[in-house]
């Protein structure tokens, strides 16, 4: 989120703007805290779990699209 300067305060943050000549860096921090906090939060993640619940998606998926095909021969038939 990025909130416009109020009343023209701005934060520059630990690294001075002469250093960085005024390029903002603040995106590439957000991309590696961003990772870093997901590659903590997955390495707790059940593969068996998670390919179990899978296969039963695809059958479910399946299902689905054999009863559509089924529903659309058959009203093709009717037709």
């Amino acid at each position: 989120m990025v909130l416009p300067p109020i009343a023209g305060l701005s934060y520059t943050g630990w690294i001075p703007n002469h250093v960085t000549n005024g390029v903002d860096y603040s995106w590439l921090v957000g991309l590696l805290v961003s990772g870093l906090v997901y590659l903590v939060l997955s390495r707790s993640l059940d593969l068996t779990a998670e390919q179990a619940a899978i296969s039963a998606s695809e059958r479910e998926l399946q299902a689905i699209d054999a009863a559509e095909a089924a529903a659309v021969t058959k009203r093709e038939g009717t037709a």
